[in-house]
């Protein structure tokens, strides 16, 4: 870990022990609060299952503010990525912040005060509200936030680390600081609920004549609160020219690309800037239309409004009720693909025989078997160098020395055909494991705060 362009990268090995103060983050200095800076670091949270059975449903969200001038966020990263190409990219961060309005239940719209006002809520994503949080707790003295505490006779004191692989129930606690310690009671509640996903299709722009390449464009009609940027949702305009159909996409920055030499429109108004210049005009008397998704929020600098697409379930406060955006993903398991076979007559059926992929084993990986005769073979992977040889009549499980267990199996009933010297089989391989950014933002002039620290919630089936 670095605070240069080079940090982060592939996976590791080394644990990154939960509760133990700066375990990824270190100590802010002095010089650093009175400058101001903005730290990053990736993480892995692995699927370590002993049958390398899938976990669904994983979910990943920061459960609490900075009890600090500071704050958090967190994006979701690529198996090899360092912190230059995730900047370069401009990930979506998720942030959390305080509830501003209290629910009572049924509503379809949620305040929030966030700590990070550079953090975004994905059209279709995930709001995880909670209120576990019990706040203007009496806290022994020798308690320092981080601590796992137990409530005795009315006070919070510490305790040893807790196992913060389950969740954490009264009268155990985890002290956050500021007099608030995280803990489940019987009234806690928390709920994941689904952000809006507004699409509007087909609106009517304006009309091609034949000759314009550069038409004048309307404001889109439900961009009051912004137009969505998530990768694979933002705008598509569509239009006639020359008898073909053609679209031109608007990107996440408002620039236009695909038919087009130029356009740019305002993603935060839905007003264009720069009218979409078609690389023929559009037919004379057809319609240019756009399908877009309105921004599922509003804000005003650190305010939020998130836009649900269903109904809050329960009752919250303001004093110990925070809202966080979530990273989601739908499965977490190894996987092995690009398979290529550069072979006259020799083949694997990976298909019918896919390859073992133990969880603890598979690294992120681009393998080569580079066959030295008819049945024998050589194995290579781009990160993890020589592994040693096979043959098509034995299984070939070459073991990764820093788990103990294979990286993966070949079984040699997938073997067919004829093989010659020469030939290589090729795939890529995947571990069970989701790359997590976190960032941490010291504003120039924070005070100082000690044993500060970050809680990271999760879920999965």
């Amino acid at each position: 870990m670095t605070d240069t362009g080079l940090n982060g990268g592939p996976k590791g090995r080394e644990l990154v022990v939960p509760g133990a103060r700066h375990n990824l983050f270190p100590r802010v200095t002095r010089t650093e609060r009175e400058a101001g800076i903005i730290r990053h670091r990736k993480q892995y949270f692995v699927n370590e299952n002993p049958e390398s059975e899938p976990a669904w449903g994983v979910v990943l969200f920061l459960e609490h503010p900075s009890m600090g001038e500071d704050s958090f966020a967190i994006a979701l990263g690529t198996q090899q990525d360092t912190q230059q190409q995730l900047l370069a990219r401009a990930p979506a961060w998720m942030g959390v912040g305080r509830l501003a309005t209290e629910l009572t239940g049924g509503e379809t719209a949620v305040q929030l005060v966030m700590e990070d006002a550079d953090t975004v809520f994905e059209n279709g994503g995930l709001l995880h509200l909670s209120n576990r949080f019990l706040v203007q707790q009496t806290v022994h003295e020798a308690v320092r936030p981080g601590d796992a505490v137990l409530l005795d006779n009315g006070t919070w004191r510490s305790v040893d680390r807790l196992d913060t692989g389950g969740e954490i129930l009264h009268p155990y606690g985890l002290y956050l600081g500021g007099d608030t310690v995280l803990t489940v009671t019987p009234s806690s509640r928390e709920e994941w609920l689904r952000i809006a996903d507004r699409l509007h299709e087909g609106e009517v722009l304006t009309t091609g004549n034949g000759l314009s390449y550069a038409l004048t464009l309307t404001s889109l009609a439900h961009a009051a609160d912004g137009v969505c940027r998530v990768d694979g949702k933002t705008p598509v305009l569509t239009a006639v020219c020359g008898g073909q159909v053609q679209t031109v996409t608007v990107n996440r920055d408002g620039q236009c690309s695909g038919y087009c030499t130029a356009g740019a429109l305002q993603m935060d108004t839905g007003v264009w800037s720069t009218p979409v210049s078609w690389n023929t005009p559009p037919d004379a008397g057809t319609a240019v239309t756009i399908s877009y998704r309105e921004r599922a929020y509003r804000s005003t600098g650190s305010a939020v409004t998130v836009l649900l697409n269903e109904q809050v379930t329960g009752a919250y406060g303001t004093a110990n009720t925070v809202g966080a955006g979530c990273l989601e993903m739908d499965s977490l398991q190894a996987s092995a693909d690009g398979w290529i076979m550069s072979s006259t007559a020799g083949t694997y059926d990976h298909a019918g025989h896919p390859p073992v992929l133990p969880h603890d084993g598979v690294e992120e990986d681009s393998w080569t078997l580079t066959f030295t005769s008819a049945t024998s073979f050589l194995c290579a992977g781009l990160q993890e160098g020589d592994v040693g040889a096979g043959s098509v009549a034995s299984p070939f499980s070459p073991v990764n020395a820093s788990a103990g267990v294979p990286y993966f199996v070949l079984d040699p009933a997938g073997f067919a055909g004829i093989f010659a010297a020469g030939d290589t089989i090729a795939f890529s391989t995947h571990p069970a494991a989701v790359p997590v950014w976190m960032r941490q933002t010291v504003p120039a002039g924070a005070p100082e705060i000690s044993h500060n620290l970050m809680v990271l919630g999760w879920y999965c089936e």
